[in-house]
């Protein structure tokens, strides 16, 4: 996703597609997660300032139970869930 694509969704919640297929939660089956970008950098690039040079990658924390996910930021589309109301099982 661009920098763009990401500011849309910002403070949302989202649902994601990775590989063509929608991400669900492993643990519970839920579909909605709330998101953040998360540094992949090491303590090697950080300490010789090229951490520019490392992917980043998305974390998703499901909305139902907690658990969180990750993706790399180049392999993941997140779009603005349906509603933010809680689903009813």
């Amino acid at each position: 996703m661009d920098a763009k694509q990401l500011r849309a969704v910002r403070d949302m919640v989202v649902t994601a597609v990775a590989g063509s297929k929608a991400v669900t939660c492993y643990h519970c089956a839920a579909d909605r997660f709330r998101w953040q970008r998360v540094a992949l950098a090491s303590r090697a690039s950080l300490h010789f300032g090229a951490e520019f040079l490392d992917d980043g990658a998305i974390a998703l924390e499901c909305v139902d139970c907690g658990c969180m996910l990750e993706f790399r930021e180049d392999r993941i589309e997140l779009t603005r869930a349906p509603s933010s109301m809680r689903r009813k099982s």
